[in-house]
């Protein structure tokens, strides 16, 4: 079991080296009221993280329609960004029958988030009221769990997940956000 305690991250990171997954999960936790700086991004992805920053920005402070077609891999993310924003956020270009997309939704749900499918889209209904609870990670994708350890930083609760498979990643996503202050418990 990894239980992720209500703590803001605060501190300096260096992601050059690091995976696109890791690198949106700690820009997007400034959003979440997480104070990072992040410094020394590869020229490669410099225009990714300007992108990410734009839609996660958009997300937050508009709401509205977000195509997501070919960056699937941060969906996770953007609608766990979408759940603390104070407006509704339709999410289109989604497989909305990929595993991912489906594993997503339902803990969400189970979170306390307003989300539901409605036609072609995925609706989140942002409020910020992310609960604690207990989630069982079996086969859950790694931007997931790295989207709910980020949630744990500001939940309303402790948010536990058990039956988590470490891996290198999931690792190296750890050891970087304990780097922070980040507090996890195994």
């Amino acid at each position: 079991m990894l239980k992720i305690q209500n703590k803001k991250l605060d501190g300096i990171v260096c992601l050059d080296d690091k995976s696109d997954l890791t690198k949106a999960s700690f820009i997007a936790s400034n959003i979440f009221g997480n104070r990072i700086k992040i410094e020394k991004f590869a020229e490669r992805s410099i225009n990714l993280n300007k992108e990410l920053i734009n839609l996660f920005l958009l997300i937050t402070v508009k709401g509205g329609e977000i195509n997501l077609e070919g960056k699937e891999e941060f969906l996770p993310l953007f609608l766990t960004t979408a759940s603390f924003a104070v407006a509704k956020t339709n999410f289109v270009g989604v497989d909305l029958t990929a595993k991912n997309t489906l594993d997503t939704i339902r803990v969400l749900k189970e979170l306390g988030v307003l989300i539901e499918i409605k036609e072609d889209k995925i609706e989140v209904d942002g409020r910020g009221l992310v609960r604690g609870k207990e989630i069982d990670a079996t086969n859950l994708e790694n931007s997931l769990v790295f989207a709910l350890i980020i949630a744990g930083t500001v939940s309303f609760g402790e948010i536990s997940l058990i039956n988590l498979k470490e891996n290198e990643e999931l690792k190296e996503f750890i050891k970087v956000f304990e780097s922070l202050g980040g507090v996890v418990v195994f």
